[in-house]
């Protein structure tokens, strides 16, 4: 029966396309609550086109499910067919056009859907930004999305339809309206609401691991909220409303009967009768004295126990004794087994961090390749030397160097007067690289936030420009090993941290929203869980913030992730920047679109990256130039050098610049001599590949053996080569033990 008729459901309603009705604003507000519940929900299309707004409900409720048809139109159909107790359920479904202006409409009123409801309502077009708003949407169900704001009598009878619940405490003249919810800010909400337009107290705790309700206790609070519900529109359980509105001692126990029939099968058979709360009150009665008998009985025993017990003291304090020595020969025999078991070397996980003597013996060992060997023996020996090398950990870093100056580390936390602003181009420069390689993390006690960006020991003079920017401290990371050299972290915490976010916020694309959390981070206790939740899930998907951009701001960020390639040790550049997400990276094709026309690209790199590339020499020189005038700062090295890319300098600038890119393909570049047996082999290829389309497969055939053999040959070479790289890496860490190295030159490592 839906309002009062019978509406057909064979075949389901149709969808009405035809214009939705938004006069009334009021009627949205408290059909909003019905959004909220855990039966509706904005979900995405299966082909990601747009979004559905779905609100399911029992069939014998079905009037909310009309109320909405006729105001957004949409359909009505079967849910699922009941089952025993489970009721036969409908739902009402809008997409299309339809779902984005209802959207459109709920969202001004919405508190906790409202950041679905927009991003339903301004689903994109493009289908490559569908993937990441699907993420987005999946991310916003994850934590408390809620977004405080004004409430109304309306919205608060569509939530409490939707999710409250009616309580007649002990069958008696006695009420408790309760709504519960998994996240607690729309229950603060509706607490403020209520505290000013009724001056009632109502409380938010938890209910349960992982729920929150809120509660309003006592008769005459309950009636009063039920007739403003009433009033406003209270539709479900306006029934419920009506009866209780009667309740007094004469009619308690009519009240519960009726109440029971109208709250559905959740507890079907569990309720008690009259003559049950009957019983269940002369149990209370009972339950009580038995208590209070227990407690005089055990009162009555502990005195007569004192009184005898005052001879025993003596055997008291020998077993006391005996006790205490009995520990102390436990604690030395810990002590004394704790001493036979400490290691001479540390060990963490599989992996031994060999000390400086078993070094020396392993250089001057077997692992220098022999003379004569073949190229598997040389790659295995290599693979052996690589282990060696992840298991070498370089001295304990005490200090580091930038700009020629030397300082001891820790560098001790310093704070600045952020009233004195970094230059806008600096906080541009600082918010680039911080979306790069910066991190936002919520503190353990989660009383707020620390940002914090690592770079390797060789690099610190952005860790310093950081420092000096905004204070904070530089610590030690990562103590290195092997070809992984020590880390350097600069770190913020604190009130300074709220300033620093507050301050690269505006300026940042990637990480914005992360620092806006950071730069807001609640007070209330309660919050910081939900915000702790946010923050995570802002991280898992592109919740990137497009903006403006600057060169300031490219030359960050391409200092934090770029990367120069010279293309084949040949006078040709490209410019790369990877990201997991697209966003920023279509930002800075825009702005490289408008500043210089250049059609640079992004495209997929692999299943879950994304690239921004520039290609040739002119433009990525043209681009090189601009971010060096920029401030490029850990890349101006590498950028300086290609700028003088030539034909006679290319092999120069490919020894160069593998020397200035760390040790990522350490031992797996080519060098000047291996570049020219790359070329030989390739151009031999060329000639064995024109004679035989010549025909003369003979000479052809000859040239393919010849090609065997060089790159036989090659293969060798390159193998003793990287060996030779591996073997002096070695001694270079083997020196730096031997020297009490304490930082920071390491030349060539």
């Amino acid at each position: 029966m839906l309002l009062g008729e019978w509406t057909n459901l064979q075949p389901a309603i149709a969808s009405r396309e035809q214009g939705l009705v938004a006069s009334a604003t009021g009627a949205h507000a408290g059909l909003l609550g019905w959004l909220l519940r855990r039966d509706g929900c904005v979900s995405c299309r299966q082909d990601l086109s747009g979004c559905f707004l779905i609100v399911g409900q029992s069939f014998d409720q079905a009037e909310i499910l009309m109320l909405f048809h006729e105001t957004f139109g949409g359909s009505i159909t079967r849910r699922g067919s009941g089952m025993g107790l489970r009721k036969p359920l409908l739902q009402w479904r809008a997409g299309g056009q339809s779902a984005r202006t209802a959207a459109q409409l709920l969202a001004p009123h919405s508190i906790a859907k409202r950041r679905q409801l927009l991003l339903a309502a301004e689903w994109p077009e493009a289908k490559s930004d569908r993937e990441d708003c699907k993420a987005e949407l999946h991310a916003l169900k994850k934590y408390d999305s809620a977004v405080a704001g004004p409430c109304s009598w309306e919205y608060f009878a569509g939530f409490f339809d939707a999710e409250g619940y009616i309580q007649q405490k002990c069958g008696g003249v006695s009420l408790v309206l309760q709504i519960k919810q998994k996240h607690p800010r729309v229950l603060e909400c509706l607490r403020e609401f209520l505290a000013q337009r009724l001056s009632k107290d109502t409380t938010v705790g938890k209910a349960g691991e992982s729920a929150h309700a809120l509660w309003i206790c006592g008769l005459t609070p309950c009636k009063q909220i039920l007739q403003h519900l009433l009033a406003v529109g209270l539709l479900c359980k306006a029934e419920q409303a009506k009866l209780v509105l009667g309740l007094m001692p004469e009619t308690a126990a009519q009240v519960h009967a009726e109440l029971g029939c109208l709250t559905g099968n959740q507890v079907f058979g569990k309720r008690l009768g009259a003559a049950g709360q009957e019983r269940a009150r002369k149990i209370a009665v009972l339950k009580a004295e038995h208590e209070l008998l227990n407690v005089n009985h055990e009162n009555q025993q502990c005195s007569a126990f004192h009184s005898t017990s005052r001879g025993s003291d003596e055997d008291a304090d020998e077993d006391a004794h005996d006790r205490a020595v009995i520990l102390l020969i436990l604690r030395r025999q810990a002590a004394w087994a704790a001493g036979l078991l400490t290691p001479a070397c540390w060990v963490r996980g599989s992996k031994t961090l060999v000390g400086p003597e078993r070094l020396h013996a392993d250089v001057r060992g077997s692992f220098c390749a022999e003379a004569f060997a073949t190229s598997k023996e040389v790659q295995m020996d290599n693979k052996q030397l690589r282990v060696r090398l992840n298991k070498s950990a370089w001295p304990i870093l005490k200090c580091f160097s930038a700009h020629g100056q030397t300082y001891s580390l820790p560098l001790r936390a310093e704070s600045r007067d952020l009233r004195r602003l970094p230059p806008e181009p600096v906080l541009a420069y600082l918010a680039g690289f911080f979306d790069g390689d910066g991190c936002v993390t919520c503190k353990p006690n989660l009383s707020g936030c620390s940002l914090h960006v690592g770079q390797s020991f060789d690099k610190a003079e952005i860790l310093m420009l950081f420092y000096e920017s905004f204070g904070g401290s530089i610590t030690l990371l990562f103590r290195g090993i092997g070809l992984q050299k020590p880390a350097l972290r600069w770190v913020v915490h604190g009130k300074s941290a709220r300033t620093v976010a507050q301050l690269l916020g505006p300026c940042s694309i990637t990480k914005q929203k992360q620092l806006l959390l950071a730069a807001e981070w609640p007070d209330a206790k309660s919050r910081r869980q939900d915000c702790k939740a946010e923050l995570r899930a802002l991280k898992e998907y592109d919740s990137a913030v497009a903006g403006p951009c600057s060169w300031e701001y490219c030359a960050g960020f391409f200092d934090a992730e770029g990367y120069i390639k010279q293309q084949h040790a040949g006078a040709s550049l490209e410019l790369q920047i990877v990201q997991k997400h697209p966003r920023v990276l279509k930002c800075l094709h825009a702005f490289l679109a408008q500043g210089l026309s250049k059609d640079t690209t992004v495209g997929k790199a692999g299943e879950s990256v994304h690239v921004l590339k520039i290609y040739g020499l002119t433009s990525c020189k043209q681009i090189l130039q601009h971010l060096l005038a920029a401030g490029l700062l850990c890349k101006a090295e590498q950028a300086t050098l290609v700028l003088g890319l030539t034909t006679e300098t290319a092999a120069r600038v490919h020894d160069e610049l593998g020397r200035l890119t760390g040790n990522q393909m350490f031992g797996k570049r080519l060098g000047a001599a291996g570049q020219e047996r790359a070329r030989k082999i390739h151009a031999t290829q060329a000639q064995a590949t024109r004679l035989r389309k010549g025909g003369q497969l003979a000479e052809a055939s000859a040239k393919l053996n010849e090609i065997e053999v060089l790159k036989a040959e090659h293969e060798l070479l390159k193998a003793y080569y990287e060996n030779q790289q591996l073997v002096e890496y070695l001694r270079r860490v083997q020196s730096l033990h031997n020297n009490l190295w304490e930082g920071p030159i390491a030349h060539g490592m």
